[in-house]
């Protein structure tokens, strides 16, 4: 994602930087006034908030493959940390009763049903006919495994929790699914109609319920405001605080710019579609916008199919990891558990880990909260002059 000119490449990554730390301490000068508060600082600290800047507004891109121990680590803490030491700022609380970090779970909804997905993987191991047969029984199946609304609201009313919903409005791409031997893109579209009722019915418990940007809509402005049109038709109204994440991952510099024309309160799209980790360099939100408060970035950290959640890669030690840095930062752990797979008999082990880290939060005192709770949060604490 390349955010910077050559015409100013020096001086728009300090400012960048700068606005992100006020936005991280909760301090008012560093936030509104970027340039006034960079001119007190030495060439050395403005530096360091060039560096800050190219972390979060210029990162890595979505499709790393290749995991190496960098992916986390937290650079932008440990810079904002020393900051703040160094100029006497004590940080605002991170989060509501000085909780020691925040926790929220998140569910793209990419399909609905599933047709192909276990034929496919014996055609791939040369048992075709096995195959055929096997996607002939999930498409007349009546036990779809990934209709699961029904079971996120029974799991996380368990756990005593409450997550985020995104719903995909996406259309057959033929072309896209030849080219990259991807049926998802002509199989697995659904129509987010058909599952209205499921989405008022969730959103009546206290689920949040955001939209998982298209392949459109994430660099258009014309389609991302369709699909919000889209969105509160179906749920019968506007939504306060709308999030979303985009659908593969994908963003640029545009991205966050049509994100606030369109109203958007928050994005959680950077992340990384093949690994987990720390993207960014950080476990906190951050303002995607130079000049504006919103959208704020949450950033997206630990995700099940980069897991290799449902296949014998299966393995969350990184997981573990991520949380614990997280943790150790008092930042927040954004998970993105696809509906899909809130299924116990398609990833068990999925569900143990979201269930053993919900309690694990709990019993730490955590702000265990929606997406949008969070990001209201860090916009009301911003402004608070905490110079010590």
């Amino acid at each position: 994602m390349k955010l910077f000119s050559k015409k100013n490449k020096n001086k728009k990554p300090t400012l960048l930087g700068a606005r992100a730390f006020g936005f991280w301490a909760g301090q008012g000068m560093a936030f509104h006034d970027p340039a006034g508060f960079v001119n007190d600082l030495t060439e050395s600290t403005r530096q360091q908030l060039a560096r800050v800047g190219c972390l979060l507004y210029a990162p890595p891109g979505a499709n790393i493959k290749q995991f190496s121990d960098t992916h986390l680590e937290t650079e932008v803490d440990d810079i904002f940390l020393g900051l703040s030491r160094e100029l006497g700022l004590q940080p605002s609380a991170f989060w509501p009763d000085n909780a020691p970090y925040a926790l929220c779970l998140s569910h793209d909804i990419d399909r609905v049903r599933r047709t192909y997905q276990a034929g496919a993987k014996k055609i791939l191991r040369g048992r075709i006919p096995a195959g055929v047969k096997a996607i002939k029984s999930d498409v007349k199946d009546q036990a779809n495994p990934f209709d699961n609304f029904e079971r996120i609201s029974r799991f996380e009313q368990d756990l005593g929790i409450r997550s985020a919903l995104y719903v995909l409005f996406e259309r057959r791409r033929l072309i896209r699914s030849l080219l990259h031997l991807e049926p998802q893109h002509l199989l697995g579209v659904y129509n987010p109609a058909t599952i209205g009722h499921h989405l008022k019915n969730i959103a009546e418990q206290g689920f949040e319920i955001g939209l998982h940007g298209s392949f459109n809509s994430w660099r258009n402005r014309i389609a991302l405001e369709r699909e919000i049109q889209d969105l509160a038709r179906i749920m019968g109204q506007e939504i306060d605080g709308l999030g979303i994440r985009n659908h593969y991952l994908q963003f640029n510099k545009i991205s966050s710019t049509i994100q606030r024309q369109a109203g958007i309160l928050y994005d959680s799209t950077l992340g990384f579609n093949f690994i987990n980790g720390f993207r960014c360099s950080t476990a906190f939100p951050f303002p995607l916008s130079f000049k504006h408060e919103t959208p704020v970035e949450l950033p997206l950290m630990i995700m099940d199919t980069a897991l290799g959640v449902g296949t014998v890669r299966e393995d969350f030690s990184i997981a573990d990891r991520i949380f614990e840095k997280a943790k150790q930062n008092h930042g927040m752990v954004m998970i993105n558990w696809h509906q899909r797979y809130c299924n116990v008999d398609l990833a068990p082990g999925m569900c143990r880990w979201v269930e053993k880290s919900v309690k694990q939060a709990r019993k730490d005192g955590a702000y265990i909260c929606l997406p949008k709770e969070a990001a209201g949060f860090w916009l009301q604490r911003v402004g608070e002059d905490v110079r010590s």
